[in-house]
């Protein structure tokens, strides 16, 4: 795995949405790293990244497929999600995306950094539920897609999906230092036990390169200019991979080793 942080991973955070613990957005692994990552988990992406903008913009918005991994191993897990980078702070992220961990439905979820230090999945650790939107830890429909957005209003890192309000960060979980984003990535995450083989699919468990393998669409800043992805880390000697549609969706995903 690739980070561009030396870091000490707490495994002591609550997990109230997936089993394994987070890493950090991936980093491209022409990166130097010097990494000392002390987890019994190991990490596979499949990542893509906007441009990095001279202004930044308020927010970030993605439309994903929901699926339901065939195959997760106990303690594992399998997602996909929205990373929105803080401008002017290091590895300080607001995360959104549908998870599947072992013998569980697909969920939603929410997750933040700062500064390289994880926090926690979904409620207990800052998200504030408001509003009529499907909230953090809830079932999604198989064959759906659904859309989310990050965007700061007054103070606030509000969560939408589908359009409606779910929830916000409050601004003084990072001291009023994260306001805007000038970039952010849209990657699929498998997390794996390195005590047992690589077994999980990951987005639809078919590679992109296959009509129905999972898709992200119409990536938007809010309040910004066109996006133009680029691919950005794919873990393809394990089966995993990326493949650019157009300037602002993509494929992703693959299967399990086994």
């Amino acid at each position: 795995m690739f980070f561009g942080l030396t870091m000490l991973m707490s495994l002591t955070a609550p997990l109230t949405s997936s089993s394994a613990p987070p890493a950090p957005p991936p980093t491209p692994p022409t990166t130097p790293t010097g990494a000392t990552y002390r987890s019994t988990y190991d990490y596979k992406y499949a990542s893509a990244a906007t441009q990095t903008l001279k202004y930044a913009a308020r927010g970030a918005s993605a439309t994903f497929t929901v699926h339901h991994p065939g195959q997760v191993r106990s303690g594992d897990h399998s997602l996909v999600e929205l990373a929105v980078a803080a401008s002017g702070m290091r590895f300080t992220y607001i995360e959104a995306g549908w998870v599947v961990d072992p013998g569980e439905p697909t969920r939603l979820f929410v997750f933040w950094w700062s500064n390289g230090e994880a926090a926690c999945y979904n409620f207990g650790c800052g998200f504030v539920s408001r509003g009529p939107g499907i909230q953090p830890g809830a079932r999604l429909a198989v064959g759906s897609t659904i859309r989310l957005t990050w965007s700061h209003v007054r103070n606030r890192w509000w969560l939408f999906v589908n359009g409606r309000r779910s929830g916000y960060y409050p601004d003084r979980l990072w001291h009023g230092k994260f306001t805007r984003t000038k970039w952010f990535q849209v990657f699929g995450e498998v997390a794996y036990r390195t005590d047992h083989r690589l077994c999980d699919d990951m987005g639809s468990g078919r590679r992109p390169s296959l009509p129905r393998a999972a898709r992200v669409s119409k990536v938007s800043f809010v309040d910004g200019p066109n996006v133009h992805l680029s691919k950005y880390v794919a873990d393809t000697a394990d089966h995993y991979d990326l493949r650019l549609t157009t300037q602002n969706s993509f494929r992703y995903g693959g299967p399990g080793r086994c």
